[in-house]
């Protein structure tokens, strides 16, 4: 870093609260199956030895010079695994998915009970994001999922069955809705402490909360009263709320059923990242994401030119423009050769760019 530099934690942040930076930020998202095919690693490695995998991803970091970087990704699922009773598959050398919650009948809600202690997969999560954030953490922002009281409910419950419960059964909705509350308080607590050294700010996070699934009147009606309160209780950001547009605000919502594609870049569109950066929604700086299809299928060149032509857009809007590599997912150790190809240049790019 030469003399004057910012660190990447200076630079994300500054970006945060759109002053200029002395570069772009650069950040990375879900990034599992990079680190599995890159690294060698099979899938039970990696959630079995968070240590390990915490060493690994620090290189991921350090290799791209991330500025803001998601740690703990992947693990089974952030507080939801079998420790509670949330059945989880495994197919081959693929990452497991939840196929059965626990959640039956309404005497299994009267016995729901937030763990007071980590155990299982949620305590390697922990181990994985202490060990991220006590190697990198000083130059880094690092930060870390809690999985908020909705896709808590869902892993426990099955989301078909959370989704026609709020129809069709709304006191056993509530019921465990509620109870998921303490839930994700225990995950927060846990999650902070593990990012306490050097300190930093946990995401809250739905991870089910998908413009498919949930309309904004659902979430407005069901899920908010839940999630924005525990959010603001925790003083969390909840970002998720802004895919979802304010009460009986059709135009708001309609920013927010765009920001859903301008965080993850999955409609590949200068435009939607045009009108998004100039709703300058709270939470982040300006984005220009770079999807996981886009990463692994387009040609290099395209990749780069999608990206300089959206910073420039993110900075006519007024913003402060960060790149993000939202879904580093390649399918094969070629395929991890090529995405790999891929970032150096992104980080080229960036290092060359002047704001």
């Amino acid at each position: 870093m030469t003399a004057g530099a910012m660190t990447g934690k200076q630079r994300y942040i500054s970006a945060l609260r759109g002053i200029k930076p002395d570069k772009i930020p650069f950040f990375a998202g879900n990034y599992n199956a990079y680190i599995t095919y890159t690294y060698g690693i099979s899938v039970r490695e990696y959630l079995d030895n968070p240590a390990h995998t915490a060493e690994l991803m620090v290189r991921f970091c350090q290799e791209y010079q991330f500025d803001q970087f998601l740690a703990g990704i992947g693990y089974i699922l952030y507080g939801c695994g079998p420790e509670l009773g949330v059945r989880w598959e495994w197919a081959a050398d693929n990452f497991p998915a939840a196929v059965e919650g626990p959640i039956k009948t309404a005497a299994d809600v009267e016995r729901m009970q937030a763990p007071t202690e980590p155990s299982g997969y949620f305590k390697n999560y922990l181990e994985n994001i202490r060990g991220v954030n006590q190697a990198v953490g000083e130059t880094t922002y690092v930060t870390a999922s809690v999985l908020g009281p909705f896709s808590t409910s869902c892993f426990l419950r099955g989301i078909e069955n959370v989704m026609l419960d709020a129809k069709t059964n709304l006191n056993l909705y509530n019921a465990y809705m509620t109870k998921a509350m303490d839930y994700t308080r225990f995950f927060a607590r846990e999650v902070q402490k593990a990012l306490s050294n050097p300190p930093q700010m946990p995401t809250f996070n739905e991870v089910f909360l998908v413009p498919e699934m949930v309309s904004p009147k659902f979430y407005h009606e069901h899920i908010s009263p839940y999630s924005d309160k525990l959010a603001a209780e925790l003083k969390l950001t909840n970002l998720f709320a802004n895919m979802m547009g304010k009460p009986n605000d059709p135009m708001s919502q309609k920013i927010g059923r765009l920001f859903y594609d301008y965080v993850y870049g999955t409609k590949e569109s200068l435009a939607v990242i045009e009108q998004v950066a100039k709703a300058k929604l709270p939470g982040l700086p300006g984005m220009v994401s770079v999807s996981g299809r886009a990463l692994v299928q387009w040609p290099k060149q395209q990749v780069l030119d999608f990206v300089r032509k959206g910073v420039e857009v993110v900075a006519a809007a007024g913003m402060v423009p960060c790149v993000s590599v939202i879904s580093v997912q390649p399918n094969s150790p070629e395929s991890a050769r090529d995405v790999a190809d891929k970032l150096h240049a992104l980080r080229d790019l960036i290092d060359a760019y002047r704001l």
